[in-house]
């Protein structure tokens, strides 16, 4: 029998989360093991990062709300930076590597995307790998706003004072594989 003094939204954990996790895919580990929050730069990367968040229409969301957010910040081998926006799977997964990523690095003066793990767009075989900001889903939330972008949630969350705000995984693309993790929202924008 099922304890529902959590609420609609237990089930919701429950289903999400029996399945024993996947191991992460080698890239993801490795850029996530790399990274830092984007607050614990060193000062000389820090200037590339600034230049970056401008460039990503982010520079003025707060510290707090990228550190909610799990934004991280890279530097490859090249020292060209690069953020790091993590999606989720499961609610409970802050501290895990995230399922999936998109990487935005910085080079020259223009950005490279790349989104993990890689999915070719022709395929028939596209695996959810998550949504950016479903890790801060609690039990209680019944409001949520979709996004197309990350810079789109991360403003509303400001904004809005904490509303909770997902990235749909294929932007403006309708992707039927995050109905589930949405069922037990009462509103949805």
């Amino acid at each position: 029998m099922r304890d529902d003094s959590a609420g609609p939204f237990a089930a919701a954990l429950d289903r999400h989360e029996s399945a024993s996790p996947a191991p992460p895919d080698p890239h993801i580990q490795r850029l996530w093991n790399e990274s830092l929050d984007i607050n614990d730069m060193a000062i000389m990367e820090q200037n590339d990062m600034t230049q970056l968040r401008t460039m990503l229409g982010i520079e003025r969301i707060s510290a707090e709300t990228l550190s909610r957010y799990n934004v991280r910040g890279h530097v490859d081998k090249s020292d060209q930076a690069a953020i790091l926006y993590p999606k989720y799977r499961s609610v409970r997964s802050r501290n895990r590597i995230p399922e999936g990523l998109k990487l935005v690095r910085k080079v020259g003066n223009g950005m490279e995307k790349e989104d993990f793990p890689f999915m070719d767009e022709s395929s028939t075989d596209l695996r959810f790998c998550g949504m950016f900001g479903y890790h801060m889903t609690t039990p209680s939330d019944r409001v949520v706003v979709l996004t197309t972008n990350e810079r789109d949630a991360l403003a509303i969350h400001e904004a809005t004072n904490g509303t909770l705000a997902f990235t749909l995984p294929r932007g403006p693309r309708v992707d039927l594989s995050v109905l589930p993790y949405l069922e037990d929202f009462e509103q949805i924008f």
